[in-house]
């Protein structure tokens, strides 16, 4: 069994709040066995090190782990609030642990999921009969982003999670919340995704198989520049 299901959650997340799960509430967890030693570490996906990376537990759960340095302060908490608002994947608990070092790390245990945006795109270049599926939920996404004001500011194709659901459809949610800020009056961060897409499949392919995604970008980014617009004629 893995060293990471000695200290995962200890008590159900409350369904009304995500306050436990600010910085300072945080509680602290240190393993018994060395952080660095763990065999899952190298199962890491994604930048080793610097940014931290996944490993999954004995649940099935993915469990991230992120440096506090790395000024992820609020991480937990916006990410069990993006999960409440319908953005991110089920969060289950979070938690800081100490490495040998005593370097502090949070821990964030969430639903697991099958692959990013960007390994589907990489692996199926040209139009695929999941494609519309894929398109429909990710604008739906983008639209909910617009309409709760939810500014995730780093959403590349990365950070865009995909899950065959058992009815055979696909749901799509992002992850990787640390930067992002609720009830903005204007969304200031780009959508990274959108330009990357159209880097990898072209422009043409991009209108073809995602058309609706294209749309809810473009819709976003036209509220975000008509807020943008008032926001400065309010502040004269």
């Amino acid at each position: 069994m893995s060293v990471l299901a000695t200290f995962g959650p200890k008590h159900s997340r409350d369904e009304d709040t995500c306050d436990q799960y600010h910085d300072v509430n945080l509680r602290v967890k240190q393993p018994d066995a060395l952080f660095n030693e763990y065999s899952d570490w190298e199962t890491f996906d994604g930048p080793s090190g610097t940014y931290g990376g996944v490993v999954f537990n004995a649940r099935g759960h993915a469990v991230k782990f992120t440096p506090i340095k790395n000024g992820a302060d609020e991480e937990p908490y916006n990410t069990c609030l993006a999960n409440k608002k319908g953005h991110a994947p089920e969060f289950y608990d979070a938690w800081k642990v100490k490495d040998a070092d005593d370097e502090e790390f949070y821990a964030i245990e969430m639903e697991t999921y099958d692959d990013t945006l960007y390994d589907y795109i990489i692996t199926k270049p040209t139009k695929e009969s999941d494609d519309s599926d894929i398109d429909s939920s990710l604008a739906d996404l983008i639209t909910q982003l617009a309409h709760d004001r939810t500014c995730h500011s780093d959403l590349h194709l990365g950070n865009i999670m995909l899950k065959r659901t058992a009815d055979g459809h696909y749901t799509v949610k992002a992850i990787d919340w640390m930067g992002a800020k609720f009830e903005e009056k204007v969304c200031k961060s780009p959508l990274f995704f959108y330009e990357e897409l159209e880097e990898l499949i072209g422009v043409e392919d991009m209108k073809l198989r995602f058309s609706r995604t294209r749309q809810a970008v473009l819709d976003f980014e036209r509220v975000q520049k008509a807020a943008a617009r008032a926001l400065k004629k309010n502040n004269g």
